[in-house]
């Protein structure tokens, strides 16, 4: 279950010794209270709220050296939360090591865990961290992904690239523009955009797929659709970027698992076809924070790897004007997630609607955002004009390496 996978996910900040940030999970109002497993006694505590558990883990830590909590399961019973596992340490007086079994009851439900565990953080701090791991792990360089549309209605460049070999001639060229992924495309998802079946999708991107076998570049197939990413996979694809993130169609997560792929989830509110019908949100930069969280929970609960996951804020995804530029300018609080953040501005109307430019015009536009989102801590960018944007990146990354 993907509620219990976030709370297993949550003893990684107690083992790390993050006690605020690993309080922050639960309500003020929750019961932690230690209990008897396997004939061994618990503390015959109750902790109350936030500062009986911060009591509990100041305690803990003061009786243990390098104390780490294994959970190993966990079950949902009526109004709380019946976790078993083991405390391993070693004791400040002793010395020897200990490996206890624990058990942990909660009185808060799994759904309500989750919901105040994506609400409670303090925005400030988050953001201060974002800046941290950026700094520590941003990169050397930026990663480039070029897009290759293989459709005929595509925003930007809809059937330019509609036979395969002129989709694989701009691929070949984007890599030798700087492209580090390509993303191939069969089908549009432009707002207003209509899906099309798997078999049209397929016939469209497969011949493109096998035109570039052994490409220096990473393969990356853009759909939301199993049996479409199935054969992408068979044929040398090793990210699968599905703007829906594995609601469509959420088997997908079982197979981007099974296969050990990479994959992109992306924010979007609604469809293609309806998002950009009046999009509203409370606060849409912690929305999509809630979202993103919420669905790589999803896809670890389903067995992938956390480390081989990217997130996508959906720039233009059922969005305003005003709405993209509130997320590039809180972007650090979607990278305070923790995973590598992909950005994709090109060319897209917000720019339009900004400087007044057509489509193939809005490379300035593309280039500044870009450059801003390197800024605030994404690190895949998502572009039609992979040369010109490489070169702007490359000076930005020169200059922020130096700060």
């Amino acid at each position: 279950m993907a509620d219990l996978e976030f709370f297993r996910r949550g003893f990684d900040r107690f083992n790390a010794r993050d006690y605020e940030g690993w309080i922050a999970l639960f309500t003020e109002d929750c019961v932690w209270q230690p209990a008897t497993v396997g004939g061994v006694e618990g503390t015959g505590a109750t902790y109350r709220g936030h500062a009986g558990l911060r009591q509990y883990l100041e305690q803990a830590f003061a009786a243990f050296e390098e104390l780490a909590m294994e959970p190993e399961e966990f079950e949902a019973v009526g109004g709380v939360l019946f976790t078993t596992g083991h405390a391993v340490g070693r004791g400040r007086q002793s010395g020897a090591d200990v490996r206890q079994p624990v058990a942990w009851v909660l009185e808060i439900t799994p759904d309500e865990l989750v919901r105040r565990g994506f609400s409670s953080f303090d925005i400030e701090a988050a953001r201060a961290k974002a800046r941290e791991w950026r700094d520590e792990n941003r990169s050397p360089d930026p990663v480039l992904m070029g897009v290759v549309n293989v459709t005929p209605d595509s925003f930007s460049d809809g059937g330019e690239f509609l036979e395969a070999g002129d989709a694989i001639a701009q691929a070949r060229r984007l890599v030798a523009g700087g492209a580090h992924v390509l993303d191939i495309g069969g089908e549009s998802t432009r707002p207003g955009a209509h899906p099309v079946d798997a078999d049209e999708e397929l016939r469209r991107v497969m011949p493109v797929l096998e035109g570039l076998a052994g490409t220096d570049a990473e393969i990356s197939i853009d759909t939301t659709k199993v049996e479409v990413a199935r054969r992408a996979v068979e044929a040398g694809a090793s990210i699968v970027n599905d703007v829906s993130a594995f609601r469509f169609e959420p088997e997908l997560a079982e197979l981007v698992a099974q296969a050990g792929t990479g994959c992109c989830l992306m924010h979007m509110f609604g469809e293609p076809r309806t998002m950009q019908d009046d999009p509203r949100y409370e606060d849409v930069v912690a929305d999509v924070k809630a979202f993103l969280e919420e669905r790589m929970a999803f896809a670890v609960a389903a067995g992938v790897h956390e480390d081989r996951i990217w997130l996508d804020p959906g720039i233009g995804f059922g969005k305003t004007v005003d709405h993209n530029l509130e997320i590039l300018r809180r972007l650090d609080e979607i990278t305070a997630i923790g995973r590598p953040v992909v950005v994709g501005t090109s060319r897209k109307s917000f720019l339009g609607k900004l400087t007044g430019k057509g489509e193939k015009e809005r490379l300035p536009g593309t280039i500044a955002t870009s450059v801003i989102a390197l800024e605030r801590g994404a690190s895949i960018f998502r572009v039609h004009d992979v040369a010109e944007v490489a070169d702007a990146l490359a000076v930005a990354a020169a200059t922020l390496r130096r700060a």
